[in-house]
């Protein structure tokens, strides 16, 4: 699970910006969006804050959780 995500990103930018340094390791990523417009200040499509993840092998997760864990996001505040 990826926590802290800013409401902004689309699943295009986190796969993006997952990909920089993981490409190719996780099978399946689900980034959860809450299509209510009253629910983001933007009154767009928001996503909910987190993502589910899965490697394609538990050895990859390490390097994963260094790189994300209390992560500064790059595009938008978390």
């Amino acid at each position: 699970m990826i926590k802290n995500i800013p409401n902004k990103y689309s699943l295009k930018l986190l796969c993006d910006e997952i990909d920089e340094s993981h490409a190719d390791l996780y099978d399946f990523l689900y980034l959860p969006f809450d299509f209510n417009v009253h629910a983001c200040a933007t009154q767009n499509n928001c996503n909910v804050g987190y993502a589910f993840i899965n490697f394609a092998t538990p050895s990859h997760l390490q390097s994963f959780y260094e790189e994300f864990h209390n992560k500064k996001w790059l595009r938008f505040r978390s």
